[in-house]
């Protein structure tokens, strides 16, 4: 089915969720601690939500060699009230 998304889409969003989340009092810092380098966390969000929407499944393996759910440290845990501030 077509749904108008696609990896500019994607791109696009994600770029605005991230621009919130760097300037928000709480989750901006909780990031900066975990996220050196945003310019490859953004591509690795952007195909993972391509995965999700595109149904791409095999070109985050290929590119990246990960999942990014395997990516996250067990202890890089966000609370619910810190995850529903910028959705």
């Amino acid at each position: 089915m077509k749904t108008g998304i696609s990896e500019a889409v994607l791109t696009d969003r994600e770029k605005g969720f991230y621009r919130k989340i760097r300037v928000d009092p709480v989750l901006g810092p909780t990031f900066a601690e975990r996220v050196t380098n945003w310019e490859l966390h953004l591509a690795k969000m952007v195909n993972f939500w391509s995965l999700i929407a595109l149904m791409t499944a095999t070109r985050l393996k290929v590119r990246f060699g990960l999942i990014p759910a395997q990516e996250h440290p067990s202890g890089a845990r966000l609370s619910v009230e810190m995850s529903c501030k910028v959705v």
